[in-house]
Parts: structure tokens; C-alpha cells; sequence
């Protein structure tokens, strides 16, 4: 009998093992049944190392799950903790509003030291309650300033009691009976004005300062560091009445150039104060983004994004003032896009510190106009590059970084008109950023002269022929009511791209529809949160909701089947209308006729019918490219109307629109920008 090899015995199992052991009784069967069983007992104890390692791994996966809970009830803890300290930051915050009503009572001389510590008194013997009648001069502040000037001027005239001239509180019988009847609602709107212009800068609206606070720390933090910000956190002035008289030789100023305007210069140099009253705030004041990174203040998420952001009054003023010919330039010193998004000419227009929605080309010096905020500062490369066939370089962002030399032509042009104007407007700045600060005084070296509105003390005020301290957008509509000039509405306008492109598989179709930016197939789309495709005639083809862009959806049909696609697009908070809507008659076996609309022409139909229907939601084709295999077609969509209104200084803000982008008088050699903007000697595209 031959001897059985180690791979046989190694299939046996212990008895029959033995079993064959006993039966041949070889030496040779015993070492191969040896070299088995050793080799079986190496198996084995690899296994009991595996188990054992299985075991601690599970034992520390419990113990890490221990941690865990402890961590997540101690965060609770934390949590219960930090609300209660909020509450008690709340009802502290509600104090030092009181306290700063107050300073600005004294501020404007319509309290004294006296009446608000018998106030105080009071109070604190009322235990909290507020003693209406005994706080006139507060009341007062709940009127914008002029209305107080005009409060104050008729009790010098002795229609509303006695006033002392120094600004003293009145003490008149029936004010304070007025008082006591409109008390408590003035108390209210005073603290919502307080709550409102503490720290706002030019602002006068806190929701929207709250909802947008993340725009402008956005831009801070790309910044590199610098210690050196200059003198933050000051402390912001309202005018007394006697700012009238100020107002009045102002305008006549104006008004005697508009006679004559073609013998003098206006030119306006703007500020992060002109932009606050949109949402954005400011750098310096009180709560600007520098001033709370300086005492280590953390500033709130934005709820709303930067490229929604509108125009504030101020900006339209401008546009129809420059319309009017009575603004020849305009020098910003701001990166919000907001004088483009107004309309304001491109090329009467120097951006110095950049534009965080444009792009240029380093080669044929074309400006690209986004209708999203571009990726980096400090003139780095982009993800896109330029569309001329001829270029294609790599496009770079506009916006300085604190070591970023002003840009050539931008600071040429604005030294030329600074020099030339008679008359440079400062408006919501405090003039402390070299070298741009400095461009204002050289139409002094000319025998111009410079005027200033803007709530804080800027270092060239003792230059100026004139200095204003209130709200930009209050001084501006005042000018434009003594003129006579209307404040055009804002009206954005965006854009996307659908494209349906389709392959023929035997008797079916498949076929890709995508809905892309008209800046490139990778950009963002901003304005849109989600795209519904539903097919109403069709009840075999489900409707689908498209939430994540890139936007695209895959189908395969019958070759012969026609059929009606709606797509309706929503729309993402900021925008004045919820969706739209774009019907689609797809037929692949007919080729659609291609055409290119004007495109100036249509935008401003799209205008005059949002404006006339004061809303928004219009939307328009522009063109369409139809080839054998694929269809190009792009729309334009009113998603905004603003209004403003001068008188009241308020923004009215019609049923169904509520901020940003567009106008036709914008620029460039080849096409648009993304708002409707055309251009002129500076090349500025989509």
C-alpha cells in the first residue's frame, strides 16, 4: 500500500486521521501526519491573534462611543450655557441702545446733561418705567434730521412753543401734551433708529445690515494681514438744523452750474457709506467689519449673498444726474459692483481698489462683467480665460490686496478729472486710504472745490468748502428734489443658457438637457436654487426637480414623439419674484430656425414691462442656435425692481422684485455684460 502524501492526510480529520495511522502503521504516514498537525496548530493560533486584535478593536469603538457621549452631553451643557448668555448680552445690548439715544440727544442738543440725568431719576423711581413727556428732545430724534430742523425752526418762530437757540430742550406745554400722545411710538421708531445706525455707517436699515454683514468681512478676510488699518471705530455726527443753511448754499451751487453746465466739472468720489443703506457695511464705523476685528468681534453669517445686493438711492441719483450732464466722473473706492450694477457709464467711471464681479484679460485688456463673485484677490489668475480666438489667455481678478499698486489707467483718468472738476463731491468716505484720499484736494490747486457728507470726521475736512454730516442717501435726495430730477427705478436683469442636445439609437432618442451660466458651462448660477421639468401633456414622462448645478437632466424617447417641456426656474433668496417659468416645444426630428435678437432692444422691453407692471418675473429670448444634433438658446429674466422714493428717502420695493443688477447704458466694444450692460471705449463682456 502506498504511503499517503501531506495533502491527502491534510483533508482527513482527527479520527479518521488515526484511523489510517493505525491501518498502515508507516513511519512515512507519521511524519506527514506530524507536519499536518503542526501545521494546523499554526492556523490556529493565527486565528486566536486575528480574534484577539477583532476584540480590542471593538473594545476601544465602544470606548471612543463613550467619549462621544460625554463630549455631545457636555456640548449640551455648553449650549444651555451660551443661550443664557446671549439673553443676558440681549437685554445688556437693549441698555447700551437706551444710553446711546441718549448721547445722541445731547449730541444734537435737543437734551441736556441735566434733563437726562432728572430723566434717569426718574426712571430708575419708576422702576424701568419710561417717562414719556419728560424725554421731548428723544422724541425729536425719532424725526430724520431735517424733519427735527424743521420742528426746531417752528418753535424759534413761536408755532410750537419756545426753543433756546443753543439747542436747548423745549418747554412748551403742548409738546409735551404732543409728546404724551405720540410717546410710545416714537420710543420705538427711536430704538429701531438707534439699533439701526449703530455701527451701519450711511445705513438705515439693521435687517438687512445683519442679513449682509458676511459680504464685506468676506472681502477682509482675502485680504492679507495688516496691522495698520488706520483710525476705526469713530465715532458717527448728525448735523443740527443749521445743516439746512448748509444744504441750501450747496444746492444753489448746483444750480447755478446746471445754468451753465458746460463751464464747469462735477465728479463724485465715493465710499463704503454709500453702499450701507443696501445691506453692506461699512469699514470703520462703529460696527464696521475692521472695527470689530480690531476689538476681536466676530461678525454674522450673510443670509443674503453678496451679488444680491442693489443699488442704494445714491447710486441711482448718480446715474441720472450724469444723465442730466450735470456729473461728468465718478472715482469709487468700493469693490461691490454697485455703480455698474446702477447703469452708470463704464466709461465715465474709475474703479480705483477693483471689482470683485469682474475679471480682465492681462493681454488684450477685455474686462469681463460676472454676475458672480470672482474666487481671489490681489490680481491672481481665475479659472476662466479670455473668449477672443485670438487671446485666451488667462484671465485675473481686478481687486487690490493692501501691496497692490492702483491700477494705471483707472488712477490716471481719475487725477485728470479730479484736476479739471470745479466741484469734487466726497460721499460716504473718511478719506483715509492713500493715495486714493488724496485725489479729491487737486481740483484745490485749480481753484475747485471739494464738499463732504459723511457721518464721521474725515482728515481733509478742514480743507473742504463744505462738510456734511448725515445720511448720504438723505443729503442726495435732497439734491435731487431741489433739481427736480426723478431717481430711476433699479431693474436687474439675468441670464441663463439652455442646451438640448440629443443621439438617435435605433428608434429612440436620448437626449441631455443642461441649463448653464451664460459666463461658461462651469460657471455658478447664482440667482437660481432649483429648476423643476415637468412635461404637462405627457403623463407617461415623470417630472423630475433639478436641486444641484451643474443643472442637467438625461431622458430617451421615441423618435417620432413630440412633446411640451415647462421648466420652472426658482429662484434664490434676494430675488423679487419666487420663479419663472420657460415652455419648450421639442420636436427631434424637425431643426429649429436660428435667430439673434437685439439685444438692447429686448432689454429695455423687458425694463419698460417691469417697471409698467411693477414686478418682476419677465423673461425673454435673446437668440437661438439650432444644429443637426444640438440647441443653444439663451433668455434673459427680470428678477428685481427697486423704486426709490426722494421725498421720504425710502425704498419702495414693489410686490413681487427686490434687488440688484441691470441697465443699457453700461459698455464695450463686442458684447454686454451680464446685467444688460453695453459698453463703450473699454471692452467689457460677459
Amino acid at each position: 500500500m502506498a504511503c499517503a502524501s501531506q495533502d491527502d492526510l491534510a483533508f482527513l480529520s482527527g479520527g479518521e486521521l488515526v484511523v489510517h495511522l493505525a491501518t498502515t502503521c508507516r513511519m512515512a504516514d507519521f511524519e506527514a501526519a506530524a507536519h499536518v498537525l503542526a501545521e494546523r496548530d499554526r492556523k490556529f493560533a493565527k486565528d486566536e491573534a486575528a480574534l484577539k486584535a477583532v476584540l480590542a478593536d471593538l473594545d476601544a469603538a465602544r470606548a471612543r462611543e463613550r467619549e462621544v457621549a460625554e463630549a455631545r452631553s457636555k456640548l449640551e451643557a455648553a449650549l444651555t450655557e451660551a443661550d443664557i448668555l446671549r439673553k443676558k448680552c440681549e437685554a445688556a445690548l437693549d441698555a447700551r441702545h437706551l444710553d446711546n439715544a441718549k448721547e445722541m440727544a445731547l449730541l444734537l442738543g435737543a437734551a441736556t446733561p441735566d434733563t437726562i440725568h432728572q430723566d434717569e431719576s426718574r426712571e430708575e423711581a419708576n422702576k424701568g418705567e419710561v417717562n414719556v413727556p419728560d424725554i421731548i428732545g428723544l422724541n425729536v430724534l425719532g424725526c430724520c434730521p431735517a424733519e427735527a430742523g424743521e420742528m426746531l425752526e417752528r418753535q424759534e418762530r413761536g408755532e410750537g412753543g419756545e426753543v433756546e437757540h443753543g439747542g436747548g430742550r423745549g418747554g412748551a406745554i403742548t409738546e409735551r401734551q404732543k409728546a404724551v400722545e405720540e410717546g410710545e411710538m416714537r420710543w420705538r421708531s427711536l430704538s429701531e433708529l438707534c439699533a439701526a445706525q449703530d455701527g451701519q455707517g450711511e445705513g438705515s436699515n439693521k435687517k438687512a445690515v445683519e442679513k449682509n454683514q458676511g459680504m464685506s468681512l468676506g472681502y477682509a478676510e482675502k485680504l492679507s494681514y495688516r496691522e495698520d488699518l488706520g483710525s476705526v471705530g469713530m465715532p458717527e455726527m448728525f448735523d443740527s438744523p443749521k445743516l439746512l443753511q448748509g444744504k441750501r448754499s450747496f444746492f444753489c451751487f448746483i444750480r447755478a452750474d446746471r445754468r451753465a453746465c458746460n463751464y464747469g466739472a462735477k465728479v463724485v468720489f465715493t465710499g463704503a457709506g454709500i453702499s450701507t443703506s443696501s445691506g453692506i457695511p461699512d469699514f470703520r464705523g462703529p460696527k464696521g467689519v475692521w472695527t470689530l476685528q480690531r476689538a476681536g468681534k466676530g461678525v454674522p453669517d450673510a443670509s443674503l449673498p453678496f451679488h444680491r445686493a442693489a443699488p442704494t438711492l445714491t447710486h441711482m441719483a448718480l446715474v441720472e444726474l450724469e444723465r442730466a450732464g450735470l456729473l461728468k466722473f465718478v472715482i469709487s473706492q468700493n469693490v461691490d459692483s454697485l455703480h455698474l450694477r446702477s447703469g452708470f457709464p463704464r466709461e465715465k467711471l474709475a474703479e480705483l481698489h477693483g471689482n470683485s464681479f469682474k475679471e480682465t484679460c492681462p493681454c488684450c485688456k477685455t474686462e469681463y462683467l460676472r454676475d458672480f463673485e470672482i474666487e481671489t484677490i490681489g490680481l491672481k489668475d481665475t479659472p476662466r480665460r479670455c473668449t477672443d480666438k485670438n487671446c485666451g489667455a488667462r484671465l485675473k481678478d481686478t481687486v487690490l490686496d493692501w501691496e497692490d499698486a492702483l491700477p494705471p489707467e483707472e488712477m490716471n483718468s481719475a487725477e485728470e478729472q479730479c484736476r479739471a472738476a470745479d466741484l469734487v463731491l466726497c460721499l460716504g468716505t473718511s478719506l483715509q486710504i492713500t493715495p486714493a484720499c488724496n485725489m479729491p484736494l487737486m481740483s484745490i490747486k485749480n481753484g475747485g472745490k471739494v464738499a463732504i457728507v459723511n457721518l464721521q470726521a474725515t482728515p481733509k475736512d478742514k480743507k473742504a468748502s463744505l462738510v456734511i454730516h448725515g445720511l448720504v442717501d438723505k443729503v442726495i435726495a435732497g439734491v435731487m428734489c431741489i433739481l427736480n430730477l426723478r431717481i430711476p427705478p433699479y431693474i436687474r436683469i439675468d441670464f441663463i443658457q439652455l442646451l438640448l442636445r440629443h443621439t438617435v439609437k435605433k428608434k429612440c432618442v436620448r437626449w441631455t438637457l443642461r441649463v448653464t451660466s451664460i459666463h461658461g458651462v462651469r460657471a455658478p448660477l447664482p440667482f437660481l436654487q432649483s429648476i423643476e421639468v415637468s412635461f404637462p401633456e405627457r403623463p407617461d414622462m415623470k417630472p423630475v426637480v433639478l436641486m444641484e448645478q451643474p443643472f442637467s437632466l438625461q431622458r430617451e424617447t421615441s423618435m417620432t414623439s413630440k412633446f411640451f417641456m415647462l421648466l420652472t426656474l426658482n429662484f434664490s433668496d434676494g430675488c423679487g419674484c419666487s420663479s419663472s417659468s420657460i415652455e419648450c416645444h421639442v420636436n427631434f426630428q424637425n431643426q429649429k430656425e436660428s435667430f439673434v435678437r437685439d439685444r438692447s432692444l429686448v432689454l429695455q422691453e423687458l425694463k419698460c414691462s417691469a417697471e409698467r407692471q411693477c414686478r418682476s418675473g419677465q423673461q425673454s429670448i435673446l437668440k437661438r442656435e439650432s444644429l443637426p444634433r444640438a440647441e443653444t438658446s439663451t433668455h434673459a429674466f427680470v428678477t428685481n425692481v427697486v423704486r426709490y422714493d426722494a421725498e421720504d428717502v425710502k425704498v419702495v420695493e414693489p410686490k413681487g422684485t427686490w434687488m440688484d443688477s441691470s441697465s443699457s447704458n453700461l459698455t464695450k466694444r463686442h458684447m454686454e455684460g451680464p446685467s444688460g450692460y453695453s459698453a463703450s471705449q473699454k471692452k467689457l463682456k460677459s
